[in-house]
Protein backbone atom coordinates (compact mmCIF):
# COMPACT_ATOMS: atom_id res chain seq x y z
CA UNK A 1 0.00 0.00 0.00
CA UNK A 2 1.51 3.05 -0.76
CA UNK A 3 1.62 6.19 1.42
CA UNK A 4 0.36 9.70 0.84
CA UNK A 5 2.16 12.82 2.26
CA UNK A 6 1.35 16.13 2.18
CA UNK A 7 1.06 19.81 3.65
CA UNK A 8 -2.19 21.42 4.03
CA UNK A 9 -2.56 25.34 4.49
CA UNK A 10 -5.72 26.79 6.12
CA UNK A 11 -6.47 30.20 5.72
CA UNK A 12 -9.06 32.80 4.66
CA UNK A 13 -9.99 33.89 1.07
CA UNK A 14 -7.60 32.16 -1.51
CA UNK A 15 -8.79 33.11 -4.59
CA UNK A 16 -6.71 32.66 -8.29
CA UNK A 17 -4.33 36.17 -6.99
CA UNK A 18 -3.53 34.43 -4.07
CA UNK A 19 -3.00 31.49 -5.67
CA UNK A 20 -0.56 32.89 -8.48
CA UNK A 21 1.28 34.81 -6.27
CA UNK A 22 1.90 31.69 -4.39
CA UNK A 23 3.13 29.83 -7.04
CA UNK A 24 5.54 32.98 -8.20
CA UNK A 25 6.78 33.43 -4.65
CA UNK A 26 7.44 29.45 -5.13
CA UNK A 27 9.10 30.23 -8.79
CA UNK A 28 11.10 33.00 -7.14
CA UNK A 29 12.52 30.59 -4.33
CA UNK A 30 13.84 27.69 -6.31
CA UNK A 31 10.40 25.65 -7.06
CA UNK A 32 10.26 25.33 -10.95
CA UNK A 33 7.01 24.09 -13.00
CA UNK A 34 9.39 23.03 -16.39
CA UNK A 35 9.72 19.41 -15.80
CA UNK A 36 9.70 16.94 -18.37
CA UNK A 37 9.50 18.97 -21.12
CA UNK A 38 5.73 19.65 -19.81
CA UNK A 39 3.92 21.36 -17.41
CA UNK A 40 1.44 18.94 -15.33
CA UNK A 41 -1.71 20.57 -14.53
CA UNK A 42 -5.11 20.01 -13.52
CA UNK A 43 -7.87 22.30 -14.28
CA UNK A 44 -11.15 23.25 -15.50
CA UNK A 45 -12.24 20.82 -13.44
CA UNK A 46 -9.91 18.01 -14.97
CA UNK A 47 -9.92 14.35 -13.22
CA UNK A 48 -6.59 13.54 -13.95
CA UNK A 49 -3.29 14.76 -15.28
CA UNK A 50 -2.76 16.77 -18.32
CA UNK A 51 0.79 17.94 -19.51
CA UNK A 52 0.78 21.45 -21.17
CA UNK A 53 3.24 22.31 -23.54
CA UNK A 54 6.05 25.13 -22.87
CA UNK A 55 4.49 26.68 -26.04
CA UNK A 56 1.57 27.35 -23.94
CA UNK A 57 2.46 29.38 -20.93
CA UNK A 58 -0.42 31.60 -20.92
CA UNK A 59 -2.86 29.27 -21.85
CA UNK A 60 -1.64 26.93 -18.74
CA UNK A 61 -2.57 30.31 -16.06
CA UNK A 62 -5.27 30.95 -18.29
CA UNK A 63 -6.66 27.36 -17.33
CA UNK A 64 -5.55 27.47 -13.52
CA UNK A 65 -7.80 30.40 -13.04
CA UNK A 66 -10.76 29.38 -14.93
CA UNK A 67 -10.70 26.13 -13.14
CA UNK A 68 -9.76 28.13 -9.21
CA UNK A 69 -12.54 30.83 -10.37
CA UNK A 70 -14.93 28.09 -11.09
CA UNK A 71 -14.30 26.69 -7.73
CA UNK A 72 -12.70 23.37 -9.83
CA UNK A 73 -9.90 21.20 -7.56
CA UNK A 74 -6.43 22.62 -9.57
CA UNK A 75 -3.02 22.18 -9.16
CA UNK A 76 0.35 22.35 -10.82
CA UNK A 77 3.14 20.45 -10.31
CA UNK A 78 6.82 21.81 -9.52
CA UNK A 79 10.20 20.49 -8.89
CA UNK A 80 12.71 22.03 -6.86
CA UNK A 81 16.14 23.32 -8.58
CA UNK A 82 18.64 20.75 -8.18
CA UNK A 83 16.91 17.86 -6.62
CA UNK A 84 13.96 15.49 -7.72
CA UNK A 85 11.52 16.47 -4.96
CA UNK A 86 8.59 17.30 -5.93
CA UNK A 87 5.04 18.92 -4.46
CA UNK A 88 1.77 19.75 -6.33
CA UNK A 89 0.32 23.03 -5.24
CA UNK A 90 -3.64 22.19 -4.97
CA UNK A 91 -6.62 24.56 -5.09
CA UNK A 92 -8.55 23.01 -2.83
CA UNK A 93 -11.50 25.15 -1.80
CA UNK A 94 -11.29 29.30 -1.03
CA UNK A 95 -9.81 28.18 2.23
CA UNK A 96 -7.31 25.37 1.52
CA UNK A 97 -4.11 24.92 -0.56
CA UNK A 98 -2.91 21.51 -0.27
CA UNK A 99 0.73 20.87 -1.02
CA UNK A 100 1.22 16.84 -2.38
CA UNK A 101 4.46 15.55 -1.87
CA UNK A 102 5.50 13.67 -4.93
CA UNK A 103 8.53 11.83 -6.51
CA UNK A 104 11.79 11.96 -4.14
CA UNK A 105 10.23 12.94 -1.15
CA UNK A 106 13.27 13.48 1.72
CA UNK A 107 12.58 11.02 4.23
CA UNK A 108 14.04 11.43 7.81
CA UNK A 109 16.41 8.52 7.64
CA UNK A 110 15.87 6.88 11.05
CA UNK A 111 12.06 6.36 11.04
CA UNK A 112 11.25 6.70 6.90
CA UNK A 113 8.89 9.36 7.19
CA UNK A 114 8.74 12.30 4.95
CA UNK A 115 10.95 15.23 6.05
CA UNK A 116 8.37 18.08 6.45
CA UNK A 117 10.91 20.51 7.65
CA UNK A 118 12.80 20.60 4.45
CA UNK A 119 9.52 21.15 2.94
CA UNK A 120 8.29 23.75 5.44
CA UNK A 121 11.70 25.71 5.32
CA UNK A 122 10.85 26.11 0.89
CA UNK A 123 7.59 27.15 1.73
CA UNK A 124 8.21 29.96 4.34
CA UNK A 125 7.93 33.07 1.63
CA UNK A 126 4.35 31.90 0.99
CA UNK A 127 3.41 31.72 4.47
CA UNK A 128 3.14 36.08 5.06
CA UNK A 129 0.89 35.85 1.28
CA UNK A 130 -1.49 33.49 3.11
CA UNK A 131 -1.85 35.47 6.44
CA UNK A 132 0.43 32.99 8.72
CA UNK A 133 -1.84 29.83 7.60
CA UNK A 134 -2.73 27.06 9.64
CA UNK A 135 -0.47 24.60 8.72
CA UNK A 136 -0.96 20.58 8.99
CA UNK A 137 1.18 17.65 7.79
CA UNK A 138 -0.72 14.24 6.97
CA UNK A 139 0.73 10.75 6.30
CA UNK A 140 -1.61 8.16 5.53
Amino acid sequence: MSKHASIHLHTAAIDYTVYNKALQLLIQNGWNINRHEVFAVIAEGALDWEGESHENVESLFTRLQRGIEQNHPTAIDLVYTGTQAGLSLCYVNPNELRLDLTDEVPKIPIADLPDYTWYLERLIPVFPLLHHPKVTCTYE
